[in-house]
Parts: C-alpha cells; structure tokens; sequence
C-alpha cells in the first residue's frame, strides 16, 4: 500500500476529496491510492481465506462452521452460484475426510440451494450431486439429501440418472426394498433392465418365480403411463433372463397388456385381463397392478380390486402404487 502523509491545511482538502480516499490516526491524515473499488470487491473476504485455511489445516469442524455461516450470507446477498461451487467443492472435502456429519450437512446445504433457489437441472450439476450420493455412507442425511435432489429435479429427463444412482448404491448395500422403488421410477426401459438383474440376483428369486419379478416391474412402468419403457424393458429382461425357454402365460399376458397399452384399446385391454386372469392372480401384487393399468392407461376401473396379502419377499411388496386420478372412469364390464 502507498501512503502519502499530508498536513491538515484547509487548502489541500478539495484535492482529497477529488483524487482519493482518506484514512484518519490520531495525529494525523493519510491519503490512500494503492486499491481501486474494484479490485476491493474482487479480493477473497476474510471469511473465505479462514475457510481455505481450516480446509488447508485439516480444521473440519472450524471449516464446517463458516460454510454455515457463508450459506446464511450468500444465500442472503444473492450470491447463489458462488455459493454452489463452494458447497459442491467442500462437501466432497469433507466426506472424502471422513467427515460424514459435516459432509453430508454441507451436501444437504446444495440440495436445498437447488430446490428453494429453482436451479436449472443441469447435467453437470446433476453429475455433482450423485458422486455426492455415492460416498454417503447409510445415514438419515442421506435419505433427507436424495429426497431434495429429487425433488429439485421434478419431471426433468435427468431425475432418471438420480434413480440409477440410488438403484446401484442400495442394491450394492443388499437394501434391495429401497433399491426397488427407485428401479419402478426409471424411465428408461434399457437402464431398467440393466439393474435389475443384480436385485433378482440379491434377493434370491427363483428361476420359476423370475417371470412374476418381470412382470411386476413391467406392470409398475403400465401403470405409471411409461409404456415405452415398459415395452423396452420387458423385451431385454426376457431376451436376457428368460432366454430360449417358452414363454409362461404370464408373461404371454404382459406383453399383450404393453401391445393394448401401445393401440389405447380398451376392449383389447379387458379381453387380455380376462383371459389371463388366473395367471395374474398368481400374487396380488400382480392383480392389483393390472387394475391400476386399467386405470391410468385405459381410464377404467377395476371393482375386484383389494388390498394386497402376498407373501412375496420384501422386494415385491416393496414397489411405488402409481395411482393418477381421473374425472371420467369407466367401469370394467
């Protein structure tokens, strides 16, 4: 800093006031010119040199403490993006220190950044926030973290690539239940049929009960009006597990169930369920899932419907019931 010492005459006042800024002492009056307004807005605050040091230090828990309180002043000024990417950065400080608590607060910070702040869905973001996921280790953050994500990212095409994560992490930790209800909200048939395969595998399915796993996953995407990834993942997860074996009629049924759903046919749709009926009835699950597809899909209601009593393992009970409402139901006949 360059100082220039000027006396206190009354004459060199107005020059002051045209030329800089000044810094009073006791004694007397200095004239400062060393930083423009500019590059003082420009320099790291002294909050974010204590953060980089604490993290330089390995402080975690004093680091911990001034991102709390850089996330209540960002997010106060309007400095969102500023704000992201040190939450992205340090998140992944901590957790890669084995600082879950810490991490996964800081993790919790962005997820909520990007829900309350209406952040556009992005890949890279969407990128930042599963490598995030994946070295969270099983907690109650974690959950509440993914439910945020989730909800930030809505309807969006890329929610799909959150599921695909969370699949793999549960089904990685043998939490095949939690796995499952994630593999029901892909909507990507191929991604589909490429996790589940590990999770028949984990719970032990058994090859003669391999067709009811399909199907309940295939009914899930009817159910949930994603028709094309029902129809893509029912081609691969039979080409792929069922191989050469003839077909049971239960899964003859399914594929005629996607074929009404594809022709929005009504009729085709009842006649299928009737015929079909006895295999469908080979777990509740399954029938339950069928009146839900004539529902969403067809508009139509299914007054046989009731509650379920499989003894399926956990998985298969496990799944997300779609169930949109609609004005103008009909009834089955």
């Amino acid at each position: 800093m360059t100082l220039l010492v000027v006396p206190l005459v009354p004459w060199f006042w107005p020059l002051l006031l045209v030329s800089g800024s000044v810094l009073r002492d006791s004694d007397q009056t200095y004239f400062c010119t060393s930083m423009a307004p500019s590059d003082r807005s420009s320099a790291p605050s002294k909050l974010l040199l204590k953060l980089h040091d604490a993290m330089d230090s390995g402080k975690f828990y004093e680091a911990h403490q001034l991102l709390k309180t850089i996330n209540f002043r960002y997010t106060n000024s309007g400095k969102y993006e500023e704000l992201e990417e040190l939450l992205v950065k340090y998140a992944t400080v901590l957790l890669s220190n084995n600082q879950i608590e810490s991490g996964c607060d800081v993790a919790i910070m962005l997820s909520k950044l990007y829900n309350e702040k209406n952040f556009p869905v992005l890949p890279n973001r969407v990128s930042d926030v599963c490598k995030l996921l994946e070295v969270m280790p099983p907690c109650p953050e974690r959950i509440t973290y993914l439910m945020t994500i989730l909800e930030w990212c809505g309807s969006s095409d890329l929610s799909g690539k959150v599921h695909s994560a969370a699949v793999i992490l549960y089904t990685n930790e043998r939490y095949f239940s939690e796995a499952w209800k994630h593999l029901i909200r892909l909507t990507n048939g191929t991604d589909a049929s490429i996790l589940a395969p590990p999770i028949f595998n984990g719970c032990q399915i058994r090859r003669e009960e391999l067709d009811i796993a399909i199907s309940l996953l295939v009914l899930s995407f009817l159910a949930a009006k994603k028709i094309e990834a029902a129809d893509k993942a029912f081609v691969l997860l039979v080409k792929e597990q069922v191989r050469d074996r003839d077909l049971s009629p239960l899964l003859h049924g399914v594929r005629f169930l996607i074929e009404a759903a594809k022709m929005n046919c009504p009729k085709a749709f009842t006649a299928i369920k009737e015929v079909y009926d006895p295999s469908f009835r080979r777990d509740n699950q399954l029938r339950r899932l069928v009146g839900k597809v004539g529902k969403s899909v067809f508009k139509l209601v299914d007054r046989n419907d009731k509650p379920s009593t499989s003894l399926m393992p956990l998985l298969m009970n496990a799944f997300l019931n779609p169930d949109p409402s609609h004005d103008h139901d009909q009834t089955l006949d």
